[in-house]
């Protein structure tokens, strides 16, 4: 299948093959085109850096289990305080998952 991507309409895909009978993976298909440039500062996004200290972490559990309050408050809250770093709203919502369930016991 070829799907552009919904935010740029990139073409740039793959398409890849795994037969049962076979252990290797192949390439079937590429599109090296893009119609954007390429981030160079992909610390930003990819997810090996995203990383919420922990000291953010406390502020979440703090917000979550004696505020309860919600991802878009807390996110506000942590850009204004950690200016310096680059917190991500879906490193938010994992974080909460992680407090929420200590509200029912």
């Amino acid at each position: 299948h070829q799907w552009p991507s919904r935010k740029i309409n990139c073409s740039w895909h793959i398409n890849l093959t795994k037969p049962k009978s076979s252990t290797e993976v192949g390439i079937t298909s590429i599109c090296e085109e893009h119609n954007h440039s390429m981030l160079h500062n992909v610390e930003l996004y990819a997810s090996k850096y995203q990383n919420l200290t922990n000291s953010m972490m406390e502020d979440i559990k703090f917000y979550v289990t004696k505020g309860n309050m919600k991802a878009k408050q807390i996110y506000s809250l942590l850009v204004a305080k950690f200016s310096d770093y680059a917190i991500l709203k879906k490193d938010i919502y994992n974080a909460i998952k992680r407090f929420k369930p200590s509200l029912t016991s």
